[in-house]
């Protein structure tokens, strides 16, 4: 699952990694802690040129009522009836800096602390989206597929992630290529730093989202 990230590029860094002209790349707020229903920044091919577009982060399909789907399984993005026909002609970016997922315990109940999801050297980088247009205005998808092994002993999904030598094939207009970015791939580059509880609450922004959580005491700590 992708249920939160967040996102701070400036407009240079950001034409730069996504192919993007400079004068169409509009000023982007920072944002700490991006939740579904949202609004996100996304990348989508517009003819021959890369272009950005805001949109709600939640498709809805006709059958989900009012819940938006926020997130796409790899394995059926390209079946199933609320996503099919945008993986074939509406795949997108969506630029990012980080990533939050919370750990669940054997019983599958969610932990309280967070680990943020990001490169070591801080570049941004984007998930594989789809998108499609509603009566609320476009709205955009996360493609998710099964852990590699740094997910693993954090979630059982996580967020199909794309590097920039990918974005090409992404954006296409033949999807049958790009069906084989959907897979888990090593993440060399990446770390999992746990961070503490303020980021918990969609309520919250700003950069204490991304500050470390304290170390946990030791035993002898606690007496």
């Amino acid at each position: 699952m992708c249920g939160r990230f967040g996102f701070n590029v400036n407009r240079q860094r950001l034409a730069e990694c996504f192919g993007l002209d400079l004068d169409a790349v509009p000023d982007l707020t920072p944002r700490y802690n991006i939740a579904p229903t949202q609004p996100v920044a996304v990348v989508r091919q517009v003819g021959e040129k890369r272009a950005v577009a805001m949109m709600r982060w939640g498709l809805t399909a006709a059958w989900s009522g009012s819940r938006p789907l926020f997130n796409a399984r790899a394995e059926t993005i390209h079946s199933k009836s609320a996503f099919r026909e945008a993986f074939a002609q509406r795949r997108c970016l969506v630029p990012a800096s980080w990533f939050y997922e919370w750990p669940r315990d054997a019983r599958g109940e969610m932990g309280k602390r967070a680990f943020m999801l990001a490169r070591r050297d801080h570049a941004p980088f984007a998930f594989a989206g789809v998108w499609d247009a509603s009566d609320k205005g476009d709205a955009v998808a996360v493609v998710t597929c099964a852990p590699n092994a740094l997910m693993v002993p954090i979630h059982d999904r996580m967020p199909v992630i794309l590097q920039p030598d990918a974005f090409g094939l992404w954006l296409a207009p033949d999807a049958e290529p790009a069906r084989g970015l959907l897979a888990p791939r090593p993440w060399d580059d990446f770390e999992a730093v746990p961070v503490g509880s303020y980021v918990n609450s969609t309520r919250n922004e700003g950069p204490d989202c991304i500050l470390p959580a304290a170390p946990e005491p030791t035993q002898g700590e606690l007496f």
